[in-house]
């Protein structure tokens, strides 16, 4: 009866190892599941995050985009030589406007448009579009354009040349030897 009782005793320690076994062995699947499940959520959410970054890129760029062709439209709009219009935008494209704002370029184009270099001959040496922005014209010194009168009327020119001049305030008349005085 020892021997059944101790055989008894055997099996049950038996019985609660493999219970103990299986126990463990749930929780470690149990855990592997929930590692698994945290791995995908972890994965998942930075799919997802790296997609609504690459749209936010996307709508980002396309908004860059289009506000430099809108920019370009306006710049060839007053721009007084159109040759060349996709070499243009080509070189407008590549014009770094984190260092030059677009303002002060079409600012710079305004001015020039009133220097005498694009005025005289009928814009004669106005610069390619392409040219003056692949050399950043905007840049230059800008010359004040210089004021000229057109007289037609010889008396009014000269008339208005002797009223620029000074007055004489201390002429004296001479006598020059052999001549009559009146």
């Amino acid at each position: 009866m020892q021997n059944a009782h101790d055989q008894a005793k055997q099996d049950q320690i038996l019985v609660e190892q493999k219970l103990e076994a299986e126990h463990e062995a749930f929780e470690q699947a149990e855990r592997i599941r929930w590692q698994k499940d945290h791995d995908d959520r972890i994965a998942r959410e930075a799919t997802e995050k790296a997609d609504l970054e690459a749209k936010a890129k996307a709508k980002a760029k396309a908004e860059s985009e289009t506000q430099l062709l809108k920019n370009f439209e306006l710049f060839w709009s007053v721009y007084p030589n159109k040759k060349s219009k996709k070499t243009a935008f080509e070189k407008f494209k590549r014009i770094d406007f984190k260092k030059t704002s677009f303002e002060s370029i079409m600012s710079s184009l305004e001015k020039q448009k009133q220097s005498d270099d694009w005025t005289k001959n009928g814009g004669q040496y106005v610069p390619m579009p392409q040219t003056w922005i692949f050399n950043e014209r905007w840049t230059d010194e800008i010359q004040a354009p210089v004021q000229q009168q057109n007289h037609t009327d010889v008396n009014a020119y000269w008339t208005d040349q002797l009223q620029a001049q000074e007055p004489v305030t201390d002429f004296v008349p001479t006598l020059v030897l052999g001549e009559e005085f009146n």
